[in-house]
C-alpha cells in the first residue's frame, strides 16, 4: 500500500509543475492615450508584449469593447523570452468627444483574460473658412521650443514643474488664454501677459500625476493662434506611489528649458 502511494506522489508532482508552467504577459504598457484626434481619421496604436512565462502564449481571441475599434494580433504561439504585438485601430469618423475603449484577450495565459485601453479626444478639425486672407496673415502663431518633456521617476499626488519656452512667431500679439488635460492634471503660468510679433515668454505646466505607472499625459495649449488655436504636450512620467529616496524626488522637481 505504501509503495503504491509513493509511486503516485512522482506523477502529482509532475501534474503540478505542469499546471503551474504558463506564459505570461509583460507589456510595455497597458493603456494608450491617443490625446487629441481629427474627426474622421483612423488612430492606430501597437500593444508590444514579451512572454515572460514557461510555456507558449496562444491568444484565442481579441476582442473590442465597440465596433469603432478593429484589433489585429499575432496569431502563432509566442515562445517564452519572444514578443507579440495587438494593433488596434480606433476609427473616429461621427465619434465627436471623449472616448475609452477596452480590448479583451483571451488567452491559454495567466490571467486567461487581460484588458487593455485605449483613450483620447475626437474633435472637428480647425475650419480656416471662418477667417478672411487678413485676418490670416495677421493671425499670431505660437512655436514651442519642444512639446514633450519626462519627468522621471516621481511621486503620485505631488506636483512636479517644468518650463516650457514658446515664441510668437506671427504678426499680432499672442496670447495664451488657458491649459486644458483629460486628466485634469496640469495648471499653469506664463511670464507674460502676452508675447509680441518676435517675441519670447516662458509657460510653467505643473503636472500633479493621479495614476501610478509608466504613464504618458496630455495637455493642449488653448491660444488665439488663428491657424492653431489647439497645441498638444506630452508629458510623461514613471509614477511611483511612494519614494523613499528624497534625492529622487527632488531631482524629478527639476526646471529647466
Amino acid at each position: 500500500m505504501n509503495a503504491k502511494r509513493l509511486s503516485i506522489f512522482p506523477l502529482l508532482l509532475l501534474c503540478a509543475t505542469q499546471l503551474f508552467a504558463l506564459g505570461k504577459f509583460k507589456f510595455e504598457k497597458e493603456v494608450h492615450d491617443f490625446g487629441i484626434v481629427t474627426e474622421g481619421d483612423v488612430a492606430p496604436y501597437e500593444f508590444v508584449f514579451k512572454n515572460i512565462g514557461d510555456e507558449p502564449i496562444i491568444m484565442t481571441n481579441v476582442r473590442a469593447s465597440c465596433g469603432c475599434t478593429t484589433p489585429f494580433w499575432t496569431k502563432e504561439p509566442i515562445m517564452p523570452g519572444q514578443e507579440g504585438t495587438i494593433k488596434v485601430q480606433y476609427n473616429s469618423k461621427g465619434r465627436m468627444g471623449v472616448f475609452n475603449k477596452s480590448i479583451t484577450i483571451t488567452s491559454n495565459a495567466e490571467p486567461a483574460t487581460k484588458v487593455l485601453y485605449i483613450k483620447g479626444t475626437v474633435e472637428k478639425p480647425v475650419d480656416l473658412s471662418l477667417y478672411t486672407p487678413e485676418q490670416l496673415k495677421n493671425s499670431p502663431s505660437i512655436s514651442l521650443e519642444k512639446t514633450e518633456h519626462f519627468f522621471g521617476e516621481v511621486q503620485q499626488h505631488s506636483d512636479y514643474s517644468y518650463k516650457f519656452k514658446y515664441t510668437n512667431n506671427g504678426n499680432s500679439p499672442l496670447k495664451i488664454e488657458s491649459v486644458s488635460s483629460a486628466c485634469n492634471c496640469v495648471t499653469f503660468t506664463t511670464d507674460k501677459s502676452e508675447v509680441k510679433k518676435g517675441g519670447s515668454a516662458i509657460l510653467t505646466i505643473t503636472y500633479k500625476p493621479r495614476v501610478a505607472g509608466e504613464i504618458t499625459d496630455f495637455a493642449y495649449i488653448h491660444s488665439n493662434d488663428l491657424k492653431e488655436p489647439k497645441k498638444g504636450l506630452v508629458l510623461k512620467a514613471k509614477v511611483l506611489q511612494s519614494l523613499s529616496n528624497q534625492s529622487i524626488m527632488n531631482q524629478g522637481q527639476k526646471t529647466g528649458f
